[in-house]
């Protein structure tokens, strides 16, 4: 009994070390299968990010930012808005050089001529609290810009309507209405085929607009209220899309009440299809976290093409063929592009 009382008491004295030896121990397991299964979540993580995305291929590098892009008829040119926001700047994507159209305000208001040869864009000036506005046009030959038109006051964006060859802009005394005539070009049979005589769309800094009657006739295009940030005219001329400053995209066909489609920014619609892409945003509550490349249908059914969790994914456009996909990213000087088959998208 002594005995056995004895290894009582010594396993009695000895329990308490060999309990916390335990529980030490087991706490230790127990972040090493919490690190294990966390590490091995991030790892699916990215492997599912990784199936889900089309491969990004980088495809042209600037010195700065790019926003508000948009190429010419065969994409040898791209102009673009850099980094500060200011100035317009239009990059030879054969070479990489980058030319400086103008280091003054345009908001990104501008577009190509159809043989994508010349450059229109607006210049708003501010001096001792005067505002003026300057249409002017960029020569991508010569490399020179010609002045259209000066006009007191400011504007709202250019608008091109490509079927007539008509530059349409409003500003603080009506609207500028003009037929761009270019030398020894005549309007095209696709043009004149696809001529429209039910209207004009007409995007200002208030709102989008829709002209009847010649332009007699002006109605405004009911969305947030928040102003128009980027637009795109389908290729058959009939239906507006655009991108409000609160981050919504709306969609007019012939000046009809517009249908919101998906909360995102710069819309492009495809060269020859009826739908586009754009920036779509994945909201958290009513703010977007993040963007990613979308693309929905005149009828209105978004579906992502990328899930790109570490950038946003900003200002896509379309290869002159529409198979491949040109984008950047936030804060890169990089130029992206991804095909659409890669992408998983079926018409």
């Amino acid at each position: 009994m002594a005995i056995f009382g004895g290894m009582i008491g010594g396993i009695g004295r000895e329990s308490p070390c060999r309990s916390c030896f335990v529980i030490f121990s087991f706490k230790e397991k127990i972040w090493k299968l919490i690190l294990i299964c966390l590490m091995a979540t991030i790892a699916n993580a990215e492997e599912r990010e990784n199936s889900s995305n089309p491969k990004h291929t980088i495809w042209l590098e600037g010195k700065s930012d790019f926003s508000h892009m948009r190429k010419n008829r065969d994409m040898t040119y791209i102009a673009y808005v850099p980094a500060e926001n200011v100035g317009l700047n239009v990059i030879k994507v054969e070479t990489g050089d980058i030319y400086q159209v103008t280091d003054v305000f345009t908001g990104g208001s501008y577009f190509w001529s159809p043989d994508g040869a010349r450059l229109f864009y607006r210049e708003l000036k501010s001096r001792d609290g005067v505002v003026t506005t300057s249409v002017k046009a960029w020569d991508a030959v010569v490399k020179k810009s010609v002045a259209i038109q000066d006009l007191a006051g400011s504007s709202g964006h250019l608008t091109f309507d490509p079927f007539e060859n008509r530059l349409m802009m409003m500003h603080g005394k009506g609207i500028l209405n003009r037929r761009l005539v270019f030398p020894d070009e005549k309007l095209a049979n696709w043009q004149m085929a696809n001529r429209l005589n039910r209207g004009r769309f007409l995007a200002s800094n208030g709102g989008m607009t829709f002209l009847t009657q010649n332009g007699f006739v002006m109605s405004k295009l009911i969305d947030d209220d928040s102003g128009v940030e980027s637009f795109d005219l389908s290729f058959k001329g009939d239906s507006m899309v655009w991108a409000t400053k609160y981050g919504r995209i709306y969609l007019s066909k012939l000046g009809e009440a517009p249908k919101f489609i998906d909360y995102g920014r710069d819309p492009q619609w495809h060269p020859s299809k009826a739908y586009f892409v754009y920036a779509g945003a994945r909201m958290v509550g009513n703010k977007a976290a993040s963007y990613d490349l979308k693309v929905s249908s005149a009828f209105g059914t978004p579906a992502f093409l990328t899930n790109t969790q570490k950038a946003d994914e900003r200002w896509p456009f379309w290869s002159p063929d529409g198979q491949e996909i040109i984008f950047t990213e936030t804060g890169s000087k990089k130029l992206f592009k991804t095909k659409l088959v890669e992408a998983g998208f079926r018409e």
